[in-house]
């Protein structure tokens, strides 16, 4: 039965989708494509990863910034008498 279904496979791309009751239930691809699906998407994430982290360190500079600028905002006036 394998053998019947790899030379139905290897006339087109090499993919096809096993519907069962009427629902789509497996996808079959050549291996090569799905490794390279997955190293697609590990690359993807570990980009994603960077991004996150360089977001991550942007907003916690803002944030000391706003929280250093507010220290300063609310800082003590003081008002005392010139000597004229």
């Amino acid at each position: 039965m394998w053998e019947k279904i790899k030379k139905i496979l290897s006339k087109g791309d090499g993919k096809c989708i096993i519907v069962e009751d009427d629902q789509p239930t497996y996808v079959i691809i050549k291996w090569e494509e799905y490794e390279s699906m997955v190293d697609n998407c590990s690359t993807e994430m570990q980009e994603a990863n960077r991004n996150i982290d360089h977001w991550k360190a942007e907003n916690d500079d803002k944030k000391e910034y706003e929280v250093n600028k507010e220290k300063e905002d609310k800082a003590e006036v003081k008002i005392e008498d010139l000597p004229f």
